[in-house]
């Protein structure tokens, strides 16, 4: 049985969340505290030790992430609600934690759920929120570091680091710098949409490259890496790609 905390300060979206919670999960998970601010919140981490927050972004002026810094010694896994998809939502997509859109989707909530469900074996992962914490601070639309779930856990990877990125069906293989793999369970076109445009460019259906390791365009169609491997371009992609390399 999961222990569940809700932050949520406004009484109708609590009250569906907690009735979505229980008819698909009353078996497996347990709301032990329910609270409409940050303090309340804090207290009930403290005195319960819940191993999910549920939490608003926007709390009655504040952000669940003082709770996050506040809270951060102790283990728990976190998704986040909000009613907006504002630049919070890209801190949270680079540090790989989940959240949902209210009015929360209810098959979409048994997604998330289920993950956590999941990795309930194994201790939390706390590097993830760290990072979110981290990268909040800055207070920047564009992040230094991406947190990438591979099956050995979060990988925190320095985006300059970042070779290439390779599409293997559901999945995405990343090559590093320092000759590292990780096979990440997200698709090539989330982190096309996530990763800066500015430094990553998807010259195929199947590779996206960071523009920073390109050595060479080949005559035959091919753009050699700092790791002397090679990508395929697509002919529809090559006049863009070098336009690219050449303002870069």
């Amino acid at each position: 049985m999961i222990t569940a905390l809700i932050l949520e300060d406004e009484p109708k979206s609590m009250k569906m969340l907690e009735s979505l919670l229980f008819s698909n999960f009353a078996q497996d998970l347990k709301i032990v505290a329910t609270c409409n601010n940050i303090t309340d919140a804090e207290s009930a981490i403290y005195n319960l030790k819940p191993e999910l927050l549920f939490l608003d972004i926007e709390v009655a002026g504040r952000t669940s992430f003082e709770l996050l810094e506040k809270t951060v010694g102790y283990k728990y896994e976190v998704i986040f609600t909000t009613a907006f998809d504002h630049y919070a939502l890209k801190a949270i997509k680079f540090s790989a934690l989940d959240y949902l859109l209210k009015p929360i989707d209810e098959e979409e909530l048994k997604i998330a759920v289920n993950k956590i469900k999941e990795k309930k074996k194994s201790a939390p992962d706390m590097d993830s929120i760290k990072l979110l914490i981290q990268q909040m601070k800055i207070n920047e639309p564009t992040f230094s570091r991406i947190s990438l779930p591979s099956v050995y856990g979060q990988e925190i990877v320095n985006i300059n680091d970042i070779i290439r990125c390779d599409s293997e069906d559901h999945y995405t293989r990343f090559t590093l710098a320092n000759k590292k793999k990780l096979l990440v369970s997200n698709t090539l076109k989330y982190y096309e949409d996530l990763l800066p445009q500015d430094k990553f460019f998807r010259i195929h259906n199947s590779h996206i490259v960071n523009i920073d390791h390109v050595i060479r365009i080949t005559k035959e169609g091919y753009v050699l890496l700092s790791d002397d491997s090679t990508a395929e371009i697509s002919r529809r992609k090559k006049d863009s790609f070098v336009q690219k390399i050449s303002k870069g």
